[in-house]
């Protein structure tokens, strides 16, 4: 498929004009005063401007083009922003040729799917390393639909339907749509043209690319005089025709020594971009990591600062999806030229397996609200996976108190020792108060009742957020006696009403059990130890099973235990 690629290019660089090459004068070279809406003196007045609030700016737009895309002949066209459309009130240096190989698409590569990647190409116009500049971007200008609202931000994001730079180095919200006339002769934004309606795009965060002179000796990323720079783009555009904003951003500062020989140390600190230039983040999962239903991972941010680290404002982390506001990120340590931070993000809202952006952002001291359409923030967008959980059945726990319980009285059960071990949670508590497989009540704490003596089977069901389900391994054996056994109330009754039938008269071993005194004469009790009694134990062992129910049992040992009262 044919790539066809109009360039036409008319730009303002540091405020002074590069008209280019022609044909008659080759390079036009810049003027040597400064021009005003940049340079100020020692002392921080501005020769044209006075001491006023017109300070010199960081940024500098170099140049303003808009690329046309039609999905039909798969066509790229690079137009600059003329008059017609938008200008950027610099009518004044329109005098020359302008100059068509300083910003061009030098190649394009179908990558499918939408997918292109586009090479720019940037060339400095000038011979003089006077205008030597520094960290220069190309900012690709996106309509942006997705939202960060903690940070009134909006970002171009291609599965929403935008166009979008998916392998920027950073994002800036340099040159967006709300700049509109905004800065020192409308230079640091839009400006309305007269002739017809400007293209411009909504996004309010854009991602950029570098571009810098390839030598070893150049440590700030600098482009210098003379030098061209190319980078890769790779971007998803919709299937449909589309215009896009290319803005290149350059900053500079007025040298320390001139003429300029070694643009290394003969530029001070300033002449770089006063927001960080680079944020690295890796992500590291705490246990299982993000997962669909909760979970965490941990950020490791470094922060490149040319001018150090920078603590005037806070780093700042959002992802709307996953958590609400910003999380506060804590400073961890200082490294070779960047500041380590370290932030913990949890997936609060338990958004569903997919891939989702943090917005990370770091605001220079020197960001100043007077220039609102100058924001000396860097951000960058890191995406993170929510995982599918591994899955783990969840463990059923439970406890009663008071143990053993006098009939009529309640007993506190509580489920709180249950949990899930992959990290989800308990949703449901489910009580079978007579193990008969009929769950009655729910509840993590629970209050419940037994109306008579025994000894009762309760079971717990648990229910984790995976619908996963557990009980316990054995039920829990709850003990409830009357109210206050005695001989004459219960043991005396219980014992002839189920012994009788073998025993007549409470005869049994040459024992007479008839009346309470007997009873205690015939010595089958062991006080100090309950359940070595003769009588629990005859009455429990096998030649005896079905006399006494086990809650009889559990009454009768009871009953021993209390001191055998008579009434």
């Amino acid at each position: 498929m044919r790539h066809s690629i109009a360039v036409i290019f008319v730009t303002a660089f540091l405020g002074v004009a590069f008209l280019g090459c022609n044909s008659s004068s080759g390079l036009v070279s810049p003027e040597v005063s400064y021009p005003n809406n940049f340079q100020t003196s020692q002392n921080g007045e501005n020769p044209a401007l006075g001491n006023s609030a017109e300070a010199a700016s960081p940024h500098q737009l170099m140049s303003l083009s808009q690329v046309y895309y039609n999905p039909a002949d798969e066509s790229f066209e690079l137009v600059p922003v003329r008059l017609s459309e938008l200008h950027l009130n610099i009518k004044k240096w329109l005098d020359g040729t302008p100059c068509s190989e300083c910003i061009k698409i030098a190649g394009i590569q179908n990558l499918g799917g939408g997918v292109f990647n586009i090479d720019f190409q940037i060339t400095h116009p000038f011979p003089d390393p006077t205008y030597t500049a520094f960290d220069t971007r190309g900012i690709v200008l996106f309509n942006g639909s997705r939202n960060y609202p903690a940070s009134g931000l909006t970002a171009p994001d291609s599965s929403l339907g935008d166009g979008e730079l998916l392998n920027a180095d950073g994002y800036t919200t340099l040159y967006n749509s709300s700049t509109l006339g905004d800065g020192p002769d409308g230079l640091q934004g839009f400006q309305g043209g007269s002739l017809s309606t400007p293209v411009i795009p909504s996004a309010l965060l854009n991602g950029y690319k570098r571009h810098y002179s390839s030598y070893p000796s150049n440590t700030r990323n600098a482009l210098f005089d003379g030098d061209s720079s190319a980078a890769t783009y790779k971007i998803d555009l919709p299937d449909s025709v589309v215009v896009f904003g290319f803005a290149v951003d350059v900053s500079w500062d007025i040298p320390l020594v001139n003429p300029v020989t070694d643009p290394m140390t003969q530029f001070g600190p300033n002449a770089n971009c006063p927001e960080a230039w680079k944020i690295d983040v890796v992500a590291t999962p705490v246990g299982d990591g993000l997962t669909e239903f909760g979970g965490e991972d941990q950020l490791t941010i470094d922060v490149y600062d040319w001018q150090g680290k920078d603590s005037t404002f806070p780093l700042v982390v959002e992802c709307p999806e996953l958590f609400d506001g910003f999380v506060a990120v804590p400073f961890l340590q200082d490294g070779v030229g960047y500041t380590r931070y370290q932030a913990s993000i949890s997936n609060s809202k338990n958004a569903p397996v997919g891939s989702y952006k943090v917005l990370i952002g770091k605001t220079s001291s020197e960001n100043n609200p007077v220039y609102p359409w100058l924001d000396l923030t860097a951000y960058q967008i890191f995406t993170v996976e929510i995982n599918p959980s591994i899955n783990q059945l969840p463990v059923a726990a439970a406890s009663a108190n008071p143990n053993p319980q006098n009939a009529g009285s309640p007993v506190h059960f509580s489920g709180a020792g249950s949990n899930d071990p992959d990290g989800g949670a308990i949703v449901s508590y489910e009580w079978d108060w007579n193990n008969d497989g009929v769950y009655e009540s729910t509840g993590a704490e629970i209050d419940h009742t037994f109306s008579g003596p025994g000894v009762y089977s309760v079971q717990l069901r648990v229910t984790d957020n995976e619908a996963s389900t557990d009980t316990l391994n054995s039920p829990l054996q709850v003990t409830i006696n009357s109210t206050q056994a005695t001989w004459d109330n219960t043991i005396g009754t219980m014992l002839h009403s189920n012994c009788a039938s073998c025993h007549i008269s409470g005869s049994a071993g040459g024992k007479n059990y008839s009346t309470y005194q007997n009873f205690v004469n015939s010595n089958v009790v062991d006080l100090a130890n309950p359940p070595n009694s003769k009588i629990y134990k005859k009455v429990k062992n096998h030649t005896h099973d079905g006399d006494l129910t086990d809650p009889q049992l559990a009454i009768l040992l009871a009953w021993i235990a209390a001191g055998i009262p008579e009434n």
